[in-house]
């Protein structure tokens, strides 16, 4: 027995000493799961694991989770149906109620962080989503309930933040995300670009579009402002881009002038314009098919007025065009209706909805729709001015 103790005691040391060895030493450390392998629960890289004793499992994925109207459709890293991220899906015999997920980090030796502290990107979209938890892992000690979230958070990724500081000197520390779904199916919960670094927090916002911008802002805990100046509204474009993100550009211009108000590629922006103007939303594809695709990305962009969903698609050829924020006649899907007189457009172009007979129009009995002239006075008709000129609604594809 005196010498065995020795032998015990000392192979302690050695698996003790290992389990230091591999810890996360370098920071700042970001896991943004790019090296784990998609499926279901996949692979996860970098000593991330699933753990045992809970009810499902954490998966990484790309393109979109399974279900619609719940889950991220791309990642938080580069906003595309490409990126990798993780996620618990709610879908499933026995995924619902209130089932849980752990995940659990490597450990992090935070002896040498002077202001250890914990970012991460987090989703939870959907109307019957659950819970997001953060524990942590101490030494073989689990403490519950340092960061919570639940509810349905809308459906763009938000930023969640832990003061690790408790914990400085601890050179065995494993982070844990517990993932609990809510009442159905609707409720996938992802978590992305997870870091760990020394720093100062500066809560704020970091957006350079909000009105209440600050450049020192290091973590967004979500009070951003929009607000524009009175008497304009805030257009907001928000582009999830499919696998080819080269391929998309897109344009708001003024319906009216054609003058250009914003313009880019694969990532969106917010800017104000005046409430009464015209404005026309196109959207381009080089390669005619759009960004949602089943072999290519379910890629989507949004346009919001003031918040307000106004086009949310990604299904389309070469272009889609919709037009908004137009007043009476100042758009084809606003068109003034009127009958048979005089009538004096205000404005070098403008749409009417023209109904029953003008005998002024080549003498002809007509039944029009949509009509346009770029005239002052209509009683010159279209024999003086551009061909009168059909269309639809305000939402064009090709």
């Amino acid at each position: 027995m005196m010498l065995r103790y020795p032998t015990l005691v000392a192979a302690a040391l050695v698996v003790a000493a290992t389990a230091n060895a591999q810890c996360v030493t370098t920071y700042p450390n970001t896991e943004a799961f790019t090296d784990g392998t998609v499926g279901v629960p996949g692979t996860f890289a970098n000593n991330w694991a699933n753990q045992a004793g809970d009810d499902l499992q954490w998966n990484v994925d790309n393109n979109g989770t399974p279900t619609a109207a719940t889950g991220p459709i791309g990642d938080h890293t580069g906003y595309n149906t490409n990126g990798k991220y993780a996620y618990v899906e709610a879908t499933g015999a026995g995924a619902t109620p209130s089932k849980s997920a752990i995940l659990q980090s490597p450990c992090y030796d935070l002896s040498t962080l002077a202001n250890p502290y914990l970012t991460f990107w987090y989703h939870m979209h959907g109307n019957q989503m659950g819970q997001l938890i953060v524990d942590l892992n101490v030494n073989g000690t689990i403490v519950s309930n340092l960061w919570s979230q639940s509810g349905n958070q809308g459906q763009w990724w938000k930023q969640g933040w832990l003061d690790l500081s408790p914990w400085i000197g601890q050179n065995n520390v494993r982070i844990r995300f517990r993932g609990i779904t809510g009442a159905g199916e609707l409720s996938d919960i992802a978590i992305d670009d997870v870091v760990v670094k020394s720093t100062v927090p500066v809560l704020g916002c970091p957006d350079p579009l909000a009105s209440n911008y600050n450049a020192a802002v290091n973590i967004n805990d979500g009070t951003c402002q929009y607000a524009c100046p009175v008497g304009q509204v805030r257009v907001t474009i928000d582009i999830i881009a499919d696998n080819y993100p080269q391929e998309t550009t897109w344009t708001l211009k003024n319906a009216t002038t054609q003058a250009t108000l914003a313009s880019g590629n694969f990532t969106g922006t917010s800017v104000c314009v005046p409430a009464n103007t015209c404005l026309v939303f196109r959207i381009n594809d080089t390669a005619g098919d759009g960004i949602y695709h089943n072999s290519y990305g379910y890629g989507q962009y949004t346009v919001l007025v003031d918040g307000v969903i106004i086009v949310q698609d990604g299904t389309f050829g070469s272009f889609e065009e919709t037009s908004f924020n137009c007043g009476p006649g100042q758009m084809c899907n606003t068109a003034t209706t009127i009958g048979v007189g005089t009538h004096t457009a205000p404005s070098l172009e403008r749409w009417f909805d023209f109904t029953g007979r003008n005998r002024q129009l080549h003498d002809q009995h007509l039944r029009v729709e949509y009509l346009r002239y770029e005239a002052v006075d209509l009683r010159h008709g279209v024999q003086s001015h551009q061909p009168a000129t059909r269309c639809g609604g305000g939402n064009v594809r090709r």
